[in-house]
């Protein structure tokens, strides 16, 4: 997901046809999300969580969105990856607990913000280090079920890792029911991307045989792609 507008004007055409509950459920989520990372951010800054937070904050679309589309993937995300948990059922007060640092978190409070975990949801989450799960992800894939799917968050920073392209590429050669969603906002930390590279993800991908595309984080554009390539894995 990316600041691509040039999609908008599809986004337009879906909206004329849209089922209008299907927004209110959507926004609902989102704006949960919201609410829970502004409260989140309330009691850090009281130190009631004395922890490391990372906030979700602006990427309450992506998992809201998807959540509509896959209804029991296998999730795993980056660190920023609260409203992708609480998007996609993780238990919530198991996630508060673990912010906390409390043995009844998701982790038993060893883990923290970055490292959140549902394995009744089929939410693998992430361990902390930048990309790492992006090739947990694709062993995952390659032992799941058939007709499972498997949905990877990753930010445009991680997207540089070797190993992250190494998976990747695997993906694309087992043709492995992934879809991968790269979070861009255009930073690693504070560096902007035209700064660290002059290549794109989605041309990675595309070399990769992977299916691939750029867009804006709207939600009906989202769902509009996602059950575009959602047989059309590994994408």
């Amino acid at each position: 997901m990316s600041k691509n507008y040039s999609t908008l004007g599809l986004s337009k055409k879906i909206y004329q046809n849209v089922d209008i509950k299907i927004l209110k459920k959507i926004f609902d989520k989102m704006s949960y999300c919201r609410e829970f990372e502004n409260n989140v951010k309330k009691y850090k800054d009281l130190g009631i969580i004395n922890n490391l937070v990372y906030l979700s904050l602006g990427q309450e679309s992506i998992g809201a969105s998807l959540s509509y589309v896959f209804k029991k993937p296998w999730i795993l995300f980056q660190h920023r990856g609260h409203s992708n948990y609480i998007s996609f059922g993780g238990n919530q007060k198991k996630l508060i607990d673990e912010l906390i640092g409390l043995p009844t978190g998701s982790n038993k409070g060893y883990g923290g913000s970055p490292s959140i975990q549902d394995f009744n949801k089929k939410i693998l989450g992430h361990s902390g280090l930048i990309g790492d799960h992006v090739p947990i992800a694709c062993g995952l894939a390659l032992k799941i079920k058939k007709n499972d799917t498997v949905i990877c968050f990753f930010g445009d920073g991680a997207a540089e890792e070797d190993y992250v392209l190494a998976a990747l590429s695997f993906a694309g050669t087992k043709k492995l029911p992934i879809l991968f969603i790269c979070e861009d906002n255009d930073l690693s930390v504070l560096t902007p991307t035209s700064e660290r590279r002059n290549w794109n993800i989605k041309d990675v991908a595309n070399s990769f045989n992977i299916n691939s595309c750029d867009i804006t984080d709207d939600p009906l554009l989202i769902i509009n792609k996602a059950n575009h390539y959602k047989n059309k894995l590994p994408a």
